[in-house]
């Protein structure tokens, strides 16, 4: 494991999944050329989550098909999520088991310009534990970032268009433990207001002893041997 800057631990496939040292800048911009150039101008951000649009928004992917575990955060229950890297949400530590985080991104047209109101959060990976799945679904197109707790280097940038695991898509195999910072962006640019509902799952598994590896490797050695000598 690779120690990154404030102690957070980042595994190989993170270290070979981060593209440099792109923030959220360069994930704002790599969401805006995937649109048409009318509407690459930036606008003034607009905050427009009011609790019947949460609420709404969060019906529609409440038929998720993940398991229900330790609930992380459910902007239909907890009130919206930061959508400001300098004061990102700090989730609770990840537990063994699912994760589960629940919310809504918006995007409005402003003539030429866009406001959008994306979600920001910490969440923490402890030790002994790696995140070895990370479920996600969302009901229009939405941009998944993530990085240092710091929003300053990109570990992974991905479109979710539908479900599955988010990982791969961010060329990564697990999450070592260490803080990660995230960002969840609107990317359904249309000539009128949209909400994409999403649902990300941290599927948390332990990592094994390095005795409990070798234990494992020794039990199924000695198997292989007595079958081999009882033919």
């Amino acid at each position: 494991m690779e120690e990154g800057r404030s102690g957070e631990g980042v595994s190989n496939d993170l270290v070979q999944g981060a593209r440099g040292p792109h923030g959220l800048a360069f994930f704002f911009c790599a969401t805006w050329l995937s649109v048409p150039p009318s509407i690459h101008q930036k606008g003034q951000r607009v905050k427009m989550k009011s609790g019947d649009g949460i609420l709404l928004a969060i019906a529609l992917s409440a038929a998720a098909a993940f398991g229900q575990g330790t609930i992380l955060w459910d902007e239909a229950v907890n009130g919206p999520l930061s959508n400001d890297a300098q004061f990102p949400t700090s989730l609770q530590p990840l537990t063994l088991g699912t994760n589960s985080l629940m919310g809504a991104v918006e995007l409005t047209p402003h003539g030429a310009n866009w406001g959008h109101d994306e979600d920001v959060f910490i969440i923490t990976v402890p030790a002994d534990m790696r995140v070895g799945m990370i479920g996600a679904s969302a009901d229009r197109s939405t941009s998944a970032w993530i990085g240092n707790p710091s929003f300053l280097t990109e570990y992974g940038f991905a479109i979710i268009s539908s479900g599955g695991n988010l990982l791969p898509l961010w060329e990564l195999t697990s999450l070592a433990p260490g803080t990660y910072g995230m960002v969840l962006v609107d990317s359904d640019f249309q000539p009128y207001p949209t909400a994409a509902s999403y649902r990300l799952d941290f599927v948390v598994e332990a990592i094994p002893e390095p005795a409990s590896v070798c234990l494992l490797l020794g039990g199924l050695g000695w198997l292989g041997i007595r079958a081999r000598s009882k033919s």
